[in-house]
């Protein structure tokens, strides 16, 4: 058998290995447990004698537009509804265009995915 290093780390200094995905999740679900936490609180104020809620949130995620299927005239759609609901607050959670880190994709692709939000 050869001589094999044994590293022992105390649990203080223990490496963290965190992938961006998870964090992301994590950070989404603390800020949505401080902000339901928040709402809950304030859906106690009450108006002639009804809850009242204070602020409406709408998350929307994995748009992934592009310009075929009619994916900006439809999106349009979306956020339209979403406006009939009267939110006062939009939280947009990412991926809004297609992969642009594949090797095939050219920087012009890209550009022409982001123009799209432009319209």
């Amino acid at each position: 058998m050869g001589n094999k290093r044994i590293t022992i780390r105390p649990a203080h200094e223990k490496k963290h290995d965190i992938k961006r995905r998870q964090l992301i999740k994590n950070i989404g679900l603390a800020t949505g447990a401080a902000m339901l936490g928040s709402v809950a609180i304030a859906n106690e104020k009450k108006r002639n004698g009804k809850v009242k809620p204070v602020l409406r949130v709408a998350h929307i995620t994995d748009i992934h537009i592009t310009s075929g299927n009619n994916a900006p005239e439809r999106f349009r759609k979306c956020l339209n509804d979403l406006l009939k609901q009267k939110v006062d607050f939009l939280l947009n959670g990412g991926d809004t265009i297609m992969a642009a880190d594949y090797g095939h994709i050219t920087r012009e692709e890209v550009l022409d995915q982001w123009r799209i939000w432009g319209n």
